[in-house]
């Protein structure tokens, strides 16, 4: 999927068009549906094996991303004052799949008290676990695999924490991938503004009984809330599905209306970063297509009634970056993305090739849910890589781990050399995959609890980083020559002097590249750069630091 495009076959004037289905709707049900949903009906095939659509760390690096992930549950619970009238500690996992997480991170509990620690032993005395979850499929899975946990299960969605969980609430609230899997809104930015997109398929045979009546053309247009239907079918029947993959029976057109009250919210926190852009490059950037996430400020709003009053934290593993990362056309992947075991080809990343039987999901950005949270009044307690998960820990430099990662790969069938080599690879990628952020919204005074994970990076729109306007390639690289480590390869500097781009966030870019590593050696690198007068060597401006 090209951002530009989305694979339409057309978008018409919305005068001349039949009733269009808004993304977000069309999004909502292909995931979400109860009977027919790639989440809702429990369809969704994720694990360790080739035939899964997609793995996530939890999964693939259990029981120890749990077991990190446990750490952190410590740190806020040292922090939390002693309840008054024996409150329990709540943990609460949103949208947790197959149930691995809840598991290793209750598991590692449960290893930091064998080992003697008394909070831990503590912490567990209180502990009261809960799993909320949109899916009741999915949530049926968890109950299967936590059989051996005290849990209270909670059909609801994220916006409804509020209502389901005890009040006043002490504890945390966490979650992996789990909002940048809701419903979203797609809009068309130009310098003259933005328009959201509305989506409605056109059926030939043999799909013609789900289609509005009365026309003799080849294809015609879906008849509305059919679409629950149609993915019925679908599902039902693999070489129509394939048929629809391959568009032999079906076409996509899409009209662009007026947006939302939300998203004209959204947009006037977004234009610095339009207009950053558009200073870089000209109108060149623009028009842009772009995702908004449109219950992000509900969820925020449950999230803040229960911390605001409370004294707890919700902590997420995302993908996504900073506003500047969400509106950059050149970053690497499209921001709204399709995963699933038989996706490939030109077909890849294309939302409309198999409604309901495919993953949707989309880039996070920060900023954005920073801002919400902190007009709700909460407090960001940590912004960073999901590699500050491991901070206090090594998981290589541990041979029993080590050799558990390595026998893993082996039990899927990786030969005794490439399975190390794997089990290695997975280690790499929890620290140095681009997209993954870790964020931790506290209650007010607790943001102190995760003080432990590192300075965060910038995330609000005033402190991103650009570098300095006028800088020359060779006073780029003199500058990063100084501040990277001296053991760091020769080629190290030319590779990050390429990755900073004009105008675009510095750490999102250095974690795309895969040298977030050197993140803060690169800012102080920039901050002590001087801008030269001279024009003659002047490198095309890559981005001016502001910390």
């Amino acid at each position: 999927m090209t951002r530009e495009y989305f694979h339409l076959d057309a978008i018409i004037a919305g005068e001349d068009a039949p009733p269009h289905i808004p993304f977000a709707a069309y999004m909502d049900a292909a995931m979400f549906d109860p009977r027919f949903g790639y989440y809702g009906s429990g369809r969704v095939r994720f694990g360790d094996h080739a035939q899964d659509d997609y793995w996530t760390f939890p999964v693939r690096l259990s029981p120890w991303f749990g077991k990190l992930l446990a750490r952190r549950v410590l740190d806020l619970w040292r922090a939390l004052p002693s309840p008054a009238g024996g409150a329990p500690f709540c943990l609460v996992e949103v949208g947790g799949g197959l149930g691995h997480l809840m598991i290793d991170t209750v598991g590692g509990l449960h290893d930091h008290a064998a080992a003697g620690d008394p909070d831990a032993r503590a912490l567990l005395a209180e502990l009261q676990v809960f799993a909320v979850d949109r899916s009741p499929a999915l949530l049926g899975r968890q109950v299967e695999a936590q059989g051996g946990l005290a849990v209270t299960y909670v059909n609801a969605a994220a916006d409804q924490l509020h209502t389901v969980l005890p009040r006043p609430f002490r504890g945390l609230i966490f979650a992996n991938e789990l909002l940048t899997q809701m419903s979203v809104d797609v809009m068309h930015v130009s310098a003259g503004g933005a328009r959201t997109l509305s989506v409605l398929p056109w059926l030939a045979e043999p799909l013609h009984d789900l289609t509005e009546p009365g026309s003799s053309a080849t294809h015609r247009p879906l008849t509305p809330g059919k679409l629950p239907e149609l993915m019925g079918r679908l599902a039902a029947d693999e070489a129509l599905r394939r048929r629809f993959a391959a568009r032999e029976i079906v076409r996509w057109t899409g009209t662009l209306g007026a947006p939302s009250a939300e998203v004209e919210r959204y947009l006037a926190f977004s234009r610095p970063a339009i207009q950053r852009l558009m200073r870089a490059t000209g109108p060149s950037r623009l028009p842009i297509w772009v995702t908004h996430l449109g219950p992000l400020p509900a969820v925020v709003g449950a999230l803040a009634e229960l911390l605001r009053e409370g004294q707890g934290a919700f902590l997420t593993v995302d993908y996504g970056g900073t506003l500047h990362h969400v509106f950059d056309a050149g970053s690497k992947l499209p921001h709204l993305r399709t995963f699933s075991a038989d996706e490939e080809g030109e077909g890849a990343h294309d939302p409309f090739r198999a409604p309901g039987a495919e993953d949707m999901t989309t880039d996070l950005d920060f900023s954005w849910l920073v801002h919400l949270a902190e007009g709700a009044g909460l407090e960001l307690g940590y912004y960073g890589h999901q590699a500050a998960l491991e901070t206090g820990a090594d998981l290589w430099a541990d041979k029993a781990i080590q050799k558990a990662l390595i026998d893993g790969r082996i039990a899927e069938g990786y030969p005794p050399m490439q399975a190390g080599l794997e089990a290695w690879r997975m280690i790499k990628e929890l620290r140095g995959a681009g997209g993954f952020r870790l964020i931790a919204l506290t209650s007010p005074g607790l943001a102190q609890a995760f003080a432990g994970l590192g300075p965060s990076d910038p995330v609000r729109v005033e402190t991103l980083p650009e570098v300095p306007p006028g800088l020359t390639l060779g006073a780029l690289m003199e500058a990063l020559a100084r501040h990277l480590p001296e053991d760091a390869p020769p080629e190290l500097v030319a590779s990050i002097a390429d990755a900073l781009r004009p105008h675009g966030s510095v750490v999102d870019d250095l974690a795309d590249a895969g040298h977030y590593a050197y993140r803060q050696a690169v800012m102080a690198a920039l901050r002590s750069a001087a801008a030269p007068v001279s024009s003659e060597h002047v490198r095309p401006a890559r981005v001016s630091v502001v910390t």
